[in-house]
This record gives structure tokens, C-alpha cells and sequence, in this order.
């Protein structure tokens, strides 16, 4: 379909919409997540599969996503150890606005990983940071009662 690096900027629920279905099946290693807490700021650094492209060729991507105005980093089953190197694969993002007014964006990750971001607003930015490869393996999901994947 295209040759264009992702280049993304993310300001609304419809947005973290789009990121989630272009992030769904990237590998992240728990170590190339960091939080910035002067900067209230979160980095994740992913080897994203092409969906974009996935009718034509499978490739995956080296793709960085800055989210700012983080105030708080919650995760569960996440492991971050230096000695040992922990591959997640996310299935999905998604946008939690509660009833007194908090914010959240959610990373949910196969393993029954998470990775909870409080936000004063949502501000992101997704890019391509490195020429795609061939990928090893194509993702497979099994169409829901809709025929989405």
C-alpha cells in the first residue's frame, strides 16, 4: 500500500482508535518503555507490525511513540530486569475517561501485561524510526461476529 514511514500526531479518542489498529501485534521489550517524570512524558519504543501493508508484503518496523502530559505509570505483569530481556505483544490501546474526570490510556498486552498511563490530556506522536524488514512471522487473528480482525 505505501513506502511512507508512519508519522502520527494523536489528539483525540479517534486517534488512539487508529494507533491502537497500527500498534496492535508490535513487540515491545519492557526495557524500551520509560517514563520521564520531569518531563511527564512516557517513550516506548516498538518493533510494530505493517498492517498498513499487509495485503501486499509482511514487514515489521522499528516505530517510537512520545506520549506527553503523563502524571502517573501504572503496569501489571510487566518485568524489567536488566539480566533478562521480556518481549510483550500488545493487542490493543484504548482511551478510559472515568466519571471524576481522570484520563487514561491503556496498553493491554497478551500475558495479562498492562501498562496504565494517567494523562492530563492526550497529547502523542507515533513514528517510523528505522527502513521495514521482512517479518518472521505474520500475526493471526480469528474474525469476530462482525468479520473484524
Amino acid at each position: 500500500m505505501t513506502d511512507t514511514p508512519l508519522k502520527l500526531q494523536i489528539h483525540s479518542i479517534d486517534d488512539i482508535a487508529v494507533l491502537s489498529a497500527l500498534w496492535q501485534d508490535a513487540l515491545i521489550n519492557a526495557q524500551d518503555i520509560q517514563f520521564d517524570e520531569t518531563a511527564k512524558e512516557v517513550v516506548i519504543i516498538a518493533d510494530r507490525y505493517r498492517w498498513e501493508v499487509a495485503e501486499t508484503t509482511q514487514e515489521r518496523v522499528l516505530t517510537g511513540l512520545r506520549i506527553g502530559g503523563v502524571s502517573a505509570v501504572q503496569h501489571q505483569n510487566l518485568v524489567k530486569d536488566e539480566a533478562q530481556t521480556s518481549f510483550y505483544n500488545l493487542l490493543h490501546i484504548a482511551y478510559e475517561n472515568t466519571t471524576d474526570g481522570a484520563q487514561y490510556a491503556i496498553f493491554t498486552f497478551s500475558g495479562d501485561a498492562a501498562l496504565r498511563l494517567t494523562l492530563d490530556h492526550i497529547v502523542m506522536a507515533a513514528a517510523d524510526i528505522a527502513p521495514p524488514r521482512p517479518a518472521i512471522a505474520t500475526p493471526h487473528h480469528e474474525a469476530d461476529e462482525d468479520g473484524k480482525r
